[in-house]
């Protein structure tokens, strides 16, 4: 059976058995990062802290983080980059969130209570401008993380350039060659043609999905004293 569907899985599939041949140290590197994220779950999934309160409500963000970062991964694997920010976007902010409630456990009940602050804002204009405060804008920025203002400058470059169809997006999703006077070809990619723009976002994203464990282990490191699994050195990879 002819299909254009099961053409393109074959592809995909083709790209990765490529790439995992050119880049095997890069997978190990992802995988040594994913494993120190996971001994960081396992510390707050297990242990109380030095100020004997449980932290158990962080490892779904952690597992978001996980989640978000495997499927970042497949992507560039695939050779498929243009979809690499759009999916670790949630990563990034999972680890602002957690930063936000580390800085002040407050903040949590602001975040759960999002939808009704929003509904009730001009009633309860107060709770909304706090809101706004602590999880808009560089208040999203947690005070207790290092790198918390680089991870808050990349999402919004992520919302700008990834999310929208603004311009710069449009204009990145697709060329033009002319066939003859009257016509033209136009093209979309659905895989990476530019080898070093693949590259760039590997390297980028393998950097930042380190320095965001390390980052997370450092501010966890405040609250568990003494837990080496938490010390994740961004120089290590």
């Amino acid at each position: 059976m002819k299909s254009e569907l099961l053409n393109y899985s074959s592809i995909l599939s083709f790209n990765r058995e490529v790439f995992l041949l050119n880049y095997h140290q890069e997978f190990h590197a992802f995988e040594d990062s994913n494993k120190r994220l996971q001994k960081i779950a396992e510390v707050v999934s297990k242990r109380r802290s030095d100020q004997n309160e449980s932290l158990v409500g962080l490892i779904p963000f952690l597992l978001i983080i996980a989640r978000q970062a495997t499927n970042v991964f497949e992507c560039l694997s695939r050779y498929q980059s243009y979809q690499t920010w759009i999916v670790f976007r949630p990563a990034l902010e999972a680890a602002l969130i957690i930063g936000k409630f580390l800085d002040n456990p407050a903040n949590a009940k602001l975040w759960k209570n999002r939808q009704q602050i929003w509904e009730n804002k001009k009633k309860d204009k107060v709770r909304y401008k706090k809101y706004k405060k602590e999880f808009e804008g560089n208040g999203l920025i947690p005070k207790s993380m290092p790198h918390g203002k680089e991870f808050r400058q990349l999402l919004s470059r992520i919302n700008t350039e990834f999310v929208h169809v603004n311009y710069n997006y449009f204009e990145r999703s697709y060329t033009i060659e002319g066939i003859d006077p009257q016509n033209v070809f136009l093209k979309t990619f659905f895989v990476d043609t530019d080898p070093q723009e693949h590259e760039a976002c590997l390297f980028s994203f393998l950097h930042m999905y380190r320095l965001l464990g390390s980052s997370l282990g450092q501010v966890l490191a405040s609250k568990y004293s003494k837990q080496v699994a938490l010390n994740i050195e961004i120089d290590s990879m």
